[in-house]
């Protein structure tokens, strides 16, 4: 009977305990660091424990005439155990400041109690080693010194106090101190897995950049390799008017794809301003107009006048340089891309949208664009649409694909309105 007393504080304290560690772990999470605590956990663990070990006395495990038995030591070991000398002083010293608070005939008692929890860690610091193995062992064996000092005192402080209920409690007690040394082994253990995937990830991911970029690097220049090597011999200089184009296009190529691994691995920041739509669309269409135009390929512009974005312009003529490219790389011989701007229905967002009629995508393609190393084409690397998503998001803005295979494919990208 006298445990089942026990069990609705105790899940209580349970939950309280749990609760607080999760959440301590989404803040700052638990980690194997021999390291100094950084300020954020120096913080966060100080800060939580405290917290709980004062919402335990608020909650008891068990009252007797004008003292209350509680788990806030628990929080006070394992603060010692876990986190150094200074955060477990601040847990032990804002524990024992509201167990002054709370009074009682045994306040001396309780920060007896306190102060032995906190102590004890440390005068054994180098036999219970945090990050030795067999750690829950040597931290189970020094709970057993604390156990007989604070009994001794309880025993001969407390004369009411009967046996039954110290060895009820003393099971409650060492069954919490458990539970939550394995609670947070546990989430070091969660955080190392995922601490080692992301790496692992990382890895593989600048090894499949690092694959793509020489694969994209090494086919032009071995094509113009061919070419000097082929004007270099006999009297085939002559045709280097002929040939000059194709190498200008392959060096061309060489230089797109540095400039876009170079602004997906290191950005400068957008610097944001208002600029006027149709100057920065029209810009950009003439840079990819010779191209267009040897194609036979024309543009359709349908740009509505005053319309101001407030965003990075250089940015934004990036983003649609890239998107301008891709639609005259998509599109057959002799045929229409049109370019337009305009205002949203909620008029917080101007847009400005490319649509070509070329080979179009699948549903399943328009799922995968912008991701890494995705492409329809049959070279390029996906990282040009990546740094479209992502010049697009630092500046609040986002950008829409639609399209239907063979008919068309129409791009669109949202921006900030500036407004008066």
């Amino acid at each position: 009977m006298l445990f089942l007393s026990f069990l609705k504080p105790l899940i209580v304290n349970y939950t309280i305990m749990f609760s607080l560690a999760f959440n301590l772990n989404l803040l700052a999470p638990f980690k194997d660091n021999k390291e100094k605590l950084t300020k954020r956990q120096f913080l966060v663990y100080s800060l939580g424990f405290s917290f709980t070990g004062v919402l335990c006395m608020l909650y008891p495990i068990e009252s007797l005439g004008e003292t209350n038995f509680d788990l806030r030591m628990v929080l006070i070991l394992v603060g010692a155990i876990y986190f150094g000398l200074i955060p477990s002083f601040i847990i032990f010293l804002i524990i024992s400041i509201g167990r002054i608070i709370i009074g009682g005939e045994f306040v001396f008692l309780g920060l007896l109690i306190n102060f032995t929890a906190f102590v004890v860690p440390h005068m054994f610091k180098r036999f219970f080693n945090p990050f030795e193995k067999q750690f829950l062992i040597r931290c189970i064996a020094f709970y057993f010194v604390y156990f007989i000092i604070t009994n001794i005192l309880v025993y001969n402080m407390v004369p009411f106090v009967q046996m039954s209920f110290l060895l009820t409690y003393n099971t409650a007690f060492f069954a919490t101190y458990l539970a939550l040394l394995f609670l947070l082994e546990k989430l070091k253990d969660v955080n190392r897995q995922v601490e080692e995937a992301t790496y692992l990830q990382n890895v593989h991911t600048i090894g499949q950049m690092a694959a793509a970029f020489a694969h994209e690097i090494r086919n032009p220049i071995t094509t113009v390799r061919g070419f000097i090597q082929y004007l270099s011999t006999e009297n085939h200089h002559k045709d280097l008017s002929k040939f000059s184009p194709l190498i200008l296009e392959e060096l061309d190529r060489t230089n797109q794809v540095i400039t876009d691994y170079l602004q997906l691995a290191k950005p400068r920041k957008p610097i944001i301003d208002s600029f006027m739509v149709d100057r920065i669309v029209k810009d950009t269409i003439s840079m990819v107009a010779p191209s267009a135009t040897f194609q036979g390929i024309r543009f359709e512009q349908e740009l509505s006048p005053h319309l101001f974005m407030k965003a990075d312009g250089q940015h934004v003529k990036q983003c649609l340089l890239n998107i301008l490219l891709n639609s005259v790389e998509a599109s057959p011989p002799n045929s229409v891309i049109n370019v337009s701007s305009g205002i949203c229905s909620k008029k917080l967002f101007a847009f400005i949208s490319v649509t070509d009629y070329g080979v179009g995508m699948t549903t399943e393609e328009l799922e995968k664009v912008g991701i890494l190393h995705y492409t329809t084409k049959t070279t390029g690397t996906g990282i040009g649409s990546m740094v479209v998503n992502r010049l697009l998001r630092e500046m609040n803005g986002s950008v829409k694909y639609e399209s239907v295979k063979n008919e068309f494919t129409k791009v669109t990208m949202f921006l900030p309105l500036h407004q008066d």
